[in-house]
């Protein structure tokens, strides 16, 4: 949910970041796919504050705090007249960091693009094995600065899912394809920021050639993912939520002019997401969950071993990031 935590401008690109992770990002989704027999109209709302690890490195070198609140709202409306009885959701997160950012403009405050989606948990189900199938279809609104800068149109995006519950035990598996939609092959971007000293520094701004030189947009992205929860106690349940995010480029030219040492296999950086969460009901209607994510490229910085996928190593990476939600349902 950070850029600078969690590597932002490629997470929103794969869509596999929000800006909440209350539960995780699993339960999350199957919070919104349930069907409520009270009402069909109803709402998810959450806020969170996290710090990054970052936050307890202090060097000439590694001095990177991060600290923020985000609020993610998605409003819920069960289609029970369609087959499946899907519930349509739009989601929306806001985020204000209040250690310094790392961005050229210096703005605290940020947000995610709009997203609308189609989902349910009752594709199938198989009451005796405990088996349940569900899928989600979802399409995005660039609001976003990340959209407006890459000129970027949608990200649509087709999602399975298998949940298999036992007792106090429940595991799920995930599978989602995006298509990326952008205006250009190559991210152009447009922007100027004035300091205080006059100094401006010129993103780039569309119409100029050599902003044509930037690097290719994303075309496609797949997710794979697997969810672990256990109902520890009839209020407290523990999650693992961990899940790998590979995307394919647009394609590029491969000519005399291409270098020996270029990839031209268009794929773009993988990224995995580790996140352990408890929470607590307190109400019905309200729980708390502390929790930890991590959220990384899947190679190490040199290409050649995988990271850990719960701990880079490297703190003042601020891959990861010690949260605590607080999830309110209507």
């Amino acid at each position: 949910m950070r850029a600078r935590m969690h590597g932002v401008a490629v997470l929103v690109a794969f869509g596999i970041a929000s800006a909440a992770f209350a539960e995780s990002p699993g339960m999350a989704e199957l919070s919104t796919a349930e069907a409520d027999e009270v009402s069909p109209l109803r709402a998810r709302i959450v806020f969170e504050t996290g710090v990054g690890t970052g936050t307890f490195i202090a060097s000439d070198f590694s001095d990177d705090p991060l600290v923020y609140s985000a609020l993610n709202v998605t409003p819920i409306y069960n289609l029970d007249d369609l087959p499946f009885q899907p519930n349509l959701a739009l989601r929306q997160w806001f985020q204000w960091e209040y250690t310094q950012p790392n961005n050229v403009s210096g703005r605290r405050l940020d947000w995610g693009d709009t997203a609308i989606s189609l989902s349910t948990n009752s594709l199938y189900v198989h009451e005796s094995t405990g088996l349940r199938l569900g899928a989600r279809l979802e399409t995005t609104l660039p609001i976003s600065r990340t959209s407006w800068n890459t000129h970027k149109i949608t990200a649509t995006t087709a999602a399975l899912r298998a949940t298999w519950t036992s007792g106090k035990f429940m595991v799920m598996g995930t599978a989602a394809a995006t298509r990326h939609f952008y205006r250009y092959r190559n991210e152009v971007r447009e922007g100027e920021v004035v300091f205080e000293d006059g100094l401006r520094a010129v993103h780039c701004r569309s119409g100029q050639d050599v902003c044509l030189g930037g690097r290719y947009v994303l075309a496609w992205s797949a997710t794979g993912g697997i969810l672990l929860a256990y109902q520890a106690l009839p209020r407290l349940g523990i999650a693992l939520d961990m899940a790998w995010t590979g995307g394919w480029r647009v394609a590029a030219p491969v000519d005399e002019f291409t270098s020996p040492n270029a990839r031209t296999d268009n794929r773009t950086l993988d990224m995995t997401r580790t996140l352990l969460d408890v929470s607590y009901s307190l109400t019905e209607n309200l729980s708390l969950s502390l929790g930890v994510a991590t959220f990384q490229p899947l190679l190490s910085r040199d290409n050649r071993t995988w990271r850990n996928p719960f701990y880079d190593g490297n703190p003042a990476n601020n891959f990861t990031t010690f949260y605590v939600d607080a999830v309110y349902s209507l």
